[in-house]
């Protein structure tokens, strides 16, 4: 609405008017010293220093790959930054059970996902390598972060995609996972949104997934010289991308402002020398329709739900049972009977039976009889799964760096997987989920 000025005042209308009358510019100035000190202040208070993290994880990074190849990336990383070569992962050590147990702070009992591959007796559903989100029953970090307002991008990090099903949505995602995209391509995706989004809040908490050493785990054995060579390629890879997100951080830092990169993994890698077909172990027809199995490298899971008759279903038991007890490389446990320390007996999805491999041996359906060697029947020659409890080699390595501030070069003896939630919620400030329970990292030099 305009307003109408009293006749008798006489408004500046230029500079010279201003310094005709200096006692009056005295008086101006120190007004707008004493309304802006104030609203300068506010202004601070309203932008404290932002921390940004960008979180990689690396599928398959056996805790001695560092150290047998040349990474050159990633020693000037670990120079300044703080690594472990024991990230120790949960039982059991798979990719979706891990990747589950490192994002929501919890273990499979109370996540959902005790495999690659499971059965949900709700549904009477199996799902294979699933993207859905919402299968997820705890909160991950990036719905975590989102819901405390800070704004996030997660690309193929293992169950983070199709989250329109999911009553929280971060500011980005993959809608589906494709597996023909190289690790590169995967991080120049995550960059590419960074540089490319506009919103007025930035984005505080990056994630993804790679997995080429992994990969090749599997196909060659962790003690192949194919493993340090994708190990090798790996760290160029993670140099240009180490540059790649400090360039871009840089382009809006201010002073105070701090980056973490964290990179981690998800369970380390064993040599196999035995393939295990569970059905003729446990006496099981493969016809049967109302038995579902599900194995996943060395775990598998015998459901039971729908045989009907009591009496059938704990005959079918007791003979499993039996025929673990006649070979030494498998063990079989009622869902109730499982070590509590796993804390693995989720209400349906977990089976009535669970049968665990020890470290050499591996489920698989190619075997006429109970076992076969590998070679004669193809691979993997490499596998994990086992329990990090009884087999060192299911640890990993991880890296955390910072910028500007380094953290010292230091190693550190031991990290939990269930560290690696709350961990990342102290670095943003923000509450972990509830149930995330486990100790932060302490980042603080000794």
């Amino acid at each position: 609405m305009p307003t109408t000025r009293p006749h008798h005042a006489r408004p500046f209308n230029s500079y010279h008017d201003l310094l005709r009358r200096p006692w009056l510019v005295c008086v101006l100035l120190l007004g707008l010293a004493v309304q802006a000190t104030p609203a300068l202040a506010e202004a601070d208070a309203e932008t404290p220093n932002r921390t940004t993290v960008v979180w990689i994880t690396i599928d398959g990074v056996r805790h001695d790959y560092v150290h047998r190849a040349n990474t050159p990336a990633l020693d000037r990383l670990i120079a300044t930054g703080l690594h472990t070569r024991a990230l120790v992962p949960t039982f059991p050590s798979v990719t979706f059970a891990s990747h589950a147990s490192q994002a929501t702070g919890v273990l499979p009992r109370d996540h959902g996902v005790p495999a690659n591959a499971f059965y949900d007796r709700r549904r009477q559903r199996t799902y294979h390598y699933p993207p859905f989100a919402n299968l997820l029953q705890a909160e991950p970090i990036w719905f975590t972060a989102t819901r405390q307002q800070i704004r996030t991008a997660v690309g193929d990090w293992p169950l983070a995609h199709w989250q329109e099903h999911h009553h929280i949505q971060t500011a980005h995602h993959n809608q589906r996972f494709d597996a023909q995209l190289s690790d590169r391509e995967r991080l120049e995706q995550l960059i590419d949104v960074w540089q490319n989004d506009t919103h007025e809040q930035p984005l505080q908490l990056l994630m993804t997934w790679i997995g080429d050493v992994d990969k090749v785990g599997h196909e060659a054995g962790p003690d192949a010289p194919e493993v340090v060579e994708t190990f090798e390629q790996t760290d160029v890879l993670l140099g240009w991308f180490a540059e790649a997100i400090h360039a871009q951080w840089q382009r809006t830092a201010r002073d105070g402002d701090t980056l973490y990169l964290l990179l981690t993994t998800d369970h380390g890698m064993a040599v196999v020398h035995t393939l295990v077909n569970l059905y003729p172990l446990v006496g099981l027809p493969r016809d049967r329709d109302d038995i579902t199995l599900v194995t996943t490298g060395n775990v598998g899971h015998i459901h039971l739900d729908r045989v009907e008759a009591d009496d059938e279903r704990e005959a079918i038991i007791a003979t499993a049972l039996a025929a673990a007890d006649k070979h030494d490389f498998i063990r079989i446990w009622r869902r109730d009977d499982l070590p509590e320390q796993w804390q693995y007996d989720h209400p349906t999805r977990t089976g009535d039976l669970v049968a665990v491999l020890t470290t050499g041996h591996t489920f698989s359906v190619r075997p006429e009889g109970v076992t076969a060697p590998i070679g004669e029947r193809g691979g993997p020659r490499g596998m994990h799964g086992y329990d990090p409890a009884d087999e060192p080699d299911m640890l990993g390595f991880a890296l955390i760096h910072r910028w500007p501030e380094p953290l010292g070069g230091r190693e550190i003896k031991r990290i939990e997987a269930l560290q690696l939630h709350p961990t990342v919620a102290r670095l943003l400030g923000i509450a972990p989920a509830e149930g995330a329970t486990a100790e932060p990292v302490d980042l603080a030099p000794r």
